[in-house]
């Protein structure tokens, strides 16, 4: 059987919950995603902090001001989808009533790839016991199933209860990949925010314990992290910290042999360049923010999927 190679991408798109208050703060800067989709040509897109709600069913206080309140910046984005042959999904944990609480999973998937179903209801249900913001869909492609997760971690003031539940949200990531991998190959991408080495210790020490496999752009043969090598930078009263909080795992291995090959995998900053055009072209709307730019690098990788199922490792 012939192996099926995939092209990837995971990028959080800094929407948070798209309000400020009762006020709308985010609007999708199109263009900007759509050029650099372009560019790299996924056959799979997840985002985080992607605010699902902008697609026609926000529930804005009707005293807010804002520009904002608007669904252009929403249509384009999905009309571009449309015509360049993706089909997109949402989670919709921050519509409605709670539009104002949670972030939001998308994932696109093109059409050369069967959508069997989307499972989000389940997690709507399981708030109570920690779960990240998250979306996962079966696909199928030449009559191989497979499951991809949009996953990002939730944070709240780095203190010990909060270390405590990321780790406790990343556990419940590391069993439904063992559970879906029963069935068929999955691929988890996302924001894990492990911005700390005890966080990024446990994530390791699970993917070891239970053999998911973690892939994170720039780490040496000895899984030494080169901090040269980043997707975010965090601002602290003691100065900037780079880190890498975006990652891939997957129930198999995905063919990728050395993370320091950027063809391979990688963390992409090249949107920067086009993130100043975008600025300012929506700073009238936002004077002095940057609010509507992503802040995280794109997480980009070629991956195979397994030519035989179940795996035998």
């Amino acid at each position: 059987m012939n192996k099926i190679k995939l092209k990837v991408m995971e990028w959080n798109l800094h929407g948070m919950t798209g309000f400020r208050g009762d006020r709308l703060d985010y609007h999708f800067p199109s263009e900007l995603i759509t050029k650099n989709i372009e560019r790299l040509k996924p056959d799979i897109i997840v985002f985080t902090e992607f605010c699902s709600f902008r697609f026609g069913k926000e529930k804005i206080n009707e005293t807010s001001k804002s520009p904002l309140n608007k669904t252009d910046d929403a249509k384009k984005l999905k009309d571009w989808f449309d015509r360049n042959c993706y089909t997109l999904k949402y989670s919709t944990n921050n519509d409605g009533e709670n539009n104002k609480k949670y972030n939001d999973v998308g994932i696109a998937i093109k059409n050369s790839i069967n959508i069997i179903n989307n499972d989000e209801e389940k997690v709507n249900k399981q708030r109570k016991e920690k779960w990240p913001d998250y979306l996962g869909v079966c696909c199928e492609i030449k009559q191989r199933k497979f499951y991809v997760m949009g996953v990002r971690i939730q944070t709240s003031d780095s203190s010990e209860e909060d270390i405590k539940n990321r780790k406790e949200q990343f556990d419940k990531v590391i069993e439904e990949i063992n559970k879906k991998k029963e069935k068929m190959p999955v691929i988890a991408l996302g924001d894990f925010n492990d911005g700390n080495d005890d966080l990024y210790e446990h994530m390791k020490e699970k993917c070891k314990e239970k053999k998911p496999y973690i892939y994170t752009p720039g780490v040496d043969d000895n899984d030494n992290l080169d901090y040269g090598v980043f997707s975010y930078i965090y601002y602290s009263k003691y100065g900037p910290s780079l880190m890498k909080i975006d990652h891939m795992i997957t129930s198999f291995d995905a063919g990728i042999s050395d993370l320091n090959d950027k063809n391979q995998i990688r963390y992409d900053w090249d949107f920067i360049g086009d993130a100043y055009t975008n600025f300012r072209e929506y700073n009238k709307f936002n004077e002095k923010s940057i609010r509507n730019i992503p802040d995280h690098a794109i997480l980009y990788a070629e991956i195979t999927l397994p030519v035989s199922f179940p795996e035998n490792n």
